[in-house]
């Protein structure tokens, strides 16, 4: 795959995932409105936040980076060590 075919296909499985987690976390306020804890928003086929980012640090979560690299095909899990595959390499050196 090209490398902005797999940036696309990243975000949009990225953005699909935020809006799970927000949908799973939704609650109905008393007064009868649904609550979302997410800043970002689509309408339309567009995207757009109400907000900016904290100012504190982001959280890694090395797993899911493993993973993701993983299905980008940066990195390689296997007998419970992650490695290096050749393509990774190739994108370092």
């Amino acid at each position: 795959m090209k490398l902005r075919d797999v940036a696309r296909r990243l975000t949009y499985d990225l953005v699909a995932r935020s809006q799970r987690i927000a949908l799973a976390k939704a609650r109905r306020r008393a007064d009868g409105t649904l609550w979302l804890p997410t800043r970002l928003h689509e309408r339309g086929g567009l995207l757009y936040r109400t907000s900016q980012e904290g100012r504190g640090d982001v959280g890694l979560r090395l797993d899911q980076l493993g993973t993701v690299l993983a299905t980008c095909g940066v990195l390689q899990y296997h007998d419970q060590h992650w490695s290096v595959t050749r393509s990774g390499r190739a994108l370092v050196d």
